[in-house]
């Protein structure tokens, strides 16, 4: 299995919100999320290392896309959430790097962070929608596992591009507020 296709799905989960398809992009993350524990239980992305130890990777072109809708907004919190959706897609005009296990294993763990925090912005905006107290605790529970799966990549965001895990940190946190006030 190829990386790019976990890439493609989150992608496309992104295209789905931003079109307002809440349904298609929960969806979509959760098929990006279920190729890449597929992905890890094959150990492909963990496996195959050169004689150092390291293997080959694309470099990551991360974005963030605003997703603007014409939402009634008068009787809602919709306007404090922080509103950016995360992409992510390999960068054709780089080299590719040379990553070792660990680096493989931050690198799993911020594809993770990066798909959880798409489903929990989705869960938030159905929720803050419709007034489910569920979906509003759902996206809650998935800010905090996006979170806890941020932490463990071991700055690999960060070192790919400080801009993009600033945004995904204040979002994050950001919404988690919003949730909690």
């Amino acid at each position: 299995m190829d990386l790019k296709i976990i890439l493609n799905k989150n992608n496309e989960g992104v295209d789905h919100f931003s079109t307002g398809r809440y349904s298609a992009a929960q969806k979509t993350f959760r098929a990006a999320l279920e190729l890449l524990k597929e992905l890890l239980l094959q150990r492909e992305l963990y496996g195959d290392d050169d004689e150092n130890g390291s293997r080959d990777f694309p470099t990551f072109d991360l974005q963030t896309r605003c997703i603007n809708d014409n939402l009634n907004q008068q009787n809602s919190h919709e306007h404090y959430i922080f509103r950016n959706a995360l992409v992510v897609s390999v960068d054709p005009s780089s080299q590719k790097n040379t990553i070792g296990k660990n680096d493989r294993r931050a690198l799993s763990y911020g594809l993770t962070a990066i798909v959880v925090f798409n489903l929990s912005l989705v869960y938030h905006y159905t929720a803050d929608r419709c007034n489910c107290q569920t979906n509003r605790t759902k996206a809650l529970r998935l800010y905090r596992k996006s979170w806890d799966a941020l932490q463990k990549t071991q700055s690999w965001i960060k070192n790919q591009n400080r801009l993009f895990h600033g945004a995904m940190v204040a979002g994050m946190l950001n919404n988690m507020g919003t949730i909690l006030h």
